[in-house]
C-alpha cells in the first residue's frame, strides 16, 4: 500500500490541490525535499547538494584515482551529512504541516474515488 497526500490549504504561491504519492524520505530524498523543505527552490544547501552529486559522479583517470579516493570519500560523507540535515528539516516541516492541517494523508481508496 502506498501513502498519498494532498494540500488542504496550500501556500499562497502553490495552487496544487491534487493527490500525490508521498515520497519516502529514505528512498526519494529529492522528491521529499521538493515537497516539504521550506524554500526548496532557493535553498543554497540544495544547490550545494547537487554540486556534490556532480563531483561524486565525475570519473578520474587511474593516476589521479588514488589521490581522489580520499576526496570522493569526503564528498560522500558531506552528501550523507547534508542529506540527513535536510531530511530532518523537511520531516519536521511535514509534521508541522500535518499538525496545522495544511497537509492531509489520504488513502489509495480516496485517491481512486477523487479521480473517478
Amino acid at each position: 500500500m502506498h501513502l498519498y497526500f494532498k494540500y488542504n490549504n496550500p501556500p499562497s504561491n502553490f495552487i496544487d490541490k491534487e493527490i500525490h504519492l508521498l515520497p519516502n524520505p529514505q528512498q526519494d530524498i529529492q522528491g521529499f525535499l521538493g515537497w516539504f523543505l521550506k524554500d526548496y527552490q532557493s535553498d543554497e544547501r540544495v544547490e550545494h547538494l547537487r554540486e556534490l552529486y556532480k563531483l561524486k559522479g565525475e570519473k578520474s583517470d587511474s593516476k589521479a584515482e588514488k589521490q581522489s579516493s580520499t576526496t570522493k570519500n569526503q564528498v560522500e560523507e558531506e552528501i550523507m551529512t547534508l542529506e540527513d540535515d535536510l531530511r530532518l528539516e523537511a520531516c519536521e516541516n511535514f509534521y508541522k504541516l500535518l499538525m496545522e492541517n495544511t497537509v492531509e494523508i489520504v488513502s489509495q481508496d480516496e485517491d481512486n474515488q477523487e479521480k473517478n
